[in-house]
């Protein structure tokens, strides 16, 4: 299998904090881990691993964006992350296929008044990367934007 070159900016990307939502999603990127070492922070079911010569925070965020925030506040007190990932069933907004890679083109944050905030563009060189992974590895993708109707 060819490999990917990483960018400068994610070379530098020694502790990465996956956040999943469901049990299942947890389970699934639980799998990838090796040298795993389960725990709880507060009520917060969390596992550090390995991966690719980097150290993995695992976290089971909950569903929504209220428990979402409440559990990134804690765990990202506590732990040293360079990076977030938050991963999940995003393409279930969309047809899409079991394996298929969505993407994000931005993130748009929900204010505590429950206003919608500005739209942040995802980073290209990181969208590049990943649907490059992806693609060596034979995943589909789910069409950018189609969520929203673009």
């Amino acid at each position: 299998m060819s490999r990917v070159t990483l960018p400068p900016s994610w070379r530098s990307v020694i502790h990465l904090g996956v956040f999943a939502a469901t049990p299942w999603e947890f389970a699934a990127v639980q799998r990838a881990l090796t040298a795993v070492e389960r725990r709880r922070l507060d009520a917060v079911r969390c596992v550090t691993g390995h991966r690719a010569g980097r150290r993995v925070v695992l976290v089971q965020s909950g569903i929504g964006p209220t428990r979402a925030e409440q559990v990134s506040r804690r765990v990202l007190a506590e732990e040293r992350i360079d990076l977030v990932v938050s991963t999940g069933f995003a393409c279930a907004l969309v047809p899409a296929r079991i394996g298929d890679l969505a993407l994000a083109t931005e993130v748009v944050t929900q204010e505590p008044q429950g206003s919608t905030g500005s739209p942040v563009p995802a980073a290209a060189e990181l969208r590049a990367l990943a649907s490059e992974a992806g693609r060596r590895m034979g995943m589909g993708g789910c069409r950018p934007g189609a969520a929203n109707g673009a």
